[in-house]
């Protein structure tokens, strides 16, 4: 009886060594074979081989998917032979795979960008989640000024936008477009409430926050018939005080 609890233990013994040496072996063989990969993709690359390049790759992520630089290498590749639906999924799913990883957040909204996707590039980078990312992610963001700010006017106005960077705005309040009128020159404010909406593009295509300004401009009001000025009915001088009445000079 000793005898066969002693095999029995030996026996389970064995089996846990060899699972755990298959199971390191595998690790280790993937991370080799990964790193194989990619060097094979790096040198296909650099003699202008995109399409091995472009395979090799995707290779090395089969083995081992969390590499960041080989996942976007493949990304660079893609866009540069026009593949942004195949580069958009390949960040999304490097987002899936690390959530806290800022660089594919980045990328993915530049690809949006590259797409004509403004709006989904502002929500995806207005959405991170909480954490290191989302706080880093937000200080790269562009960041725009408008001046004069909302308010309420009694003339017609112009707002300039300091950005330095390419700008598209709305004056309806909803979220500028890359088909939205791009900003120029200052922006004329005309009578009635506005809601001017900006939206910012950084030199790499990276995304502003929408920047809003409500802005109310008043009708102007006509002048007094009994001072002097401009009739603004018909345009002509107004005298000082109307004839047959003297002004009071108390």
């Amino acid at each position: 009886m000793p005898m066969k609890k002693a095999l029995a233990a030996g026996l389970i013994t064995l089996i846990l060594v060899i699972v755990c040496g298959v199971s390191l072996f595998a690790v280790a063989g993937g991370s080799y074979t990964a790193d194989f990969l990619k060097s094979l993709a790096v040198r296909a690359e650099a003699r202008g081989s995109a399409g091995y390049a472009a395979h090799f790759y995707r290779e090395s992520l089969k083995y081992n998917p969390y590499d960041t630089d080989a996942r976007l290498a493949l990304v660079r590749m893609c866009i540069a032979e026009g593949g942004l639906p195949q580069a958009r999924e390949i960040l999304k799913t490097g987002v899936a795979q690390s959530p806290y990883n800022l660089t594919f957040y980045t990328e993915l909204a530049r690809v949006y960008v590259l797409e004509g996707r403004l709006f989904d590039a502002i929500e995806l980078l207005d959405n991170l989640p909480d954490g290191y990312a989302s706080v880093r992610v937000s200080r790269m963001r562009p960041v725009a000024k408008l001046s004069p700010a909302g308010g309420v006017y009694d003339a017609p106005c112009s707002v300039r936008i300091q950005a330095g960077q390419d700008c598209y705005y709305t004056l309806d309040g909803t979220t500028p477009q890359l088909t939205s009128p791009r900003y120029e020159r200052p922006i004329d404010i005309p009578t009635g409430v506005h809601t001017l909406s900006v939206v910012c593009l950084d030199q790499n295509g990276l995304p502003s926050r929408v920047f809003t300004e409500q802005y109310t401009v008043e009708q102007p009001r006509p002048a007094s018939l009994l001072s002097g000025g401009i009739c603004p009915y018909c345009g002509q001088p107004l005298p000082d005080a109307l004839p047959g009445r003297a002004e009071r000079t108390d």
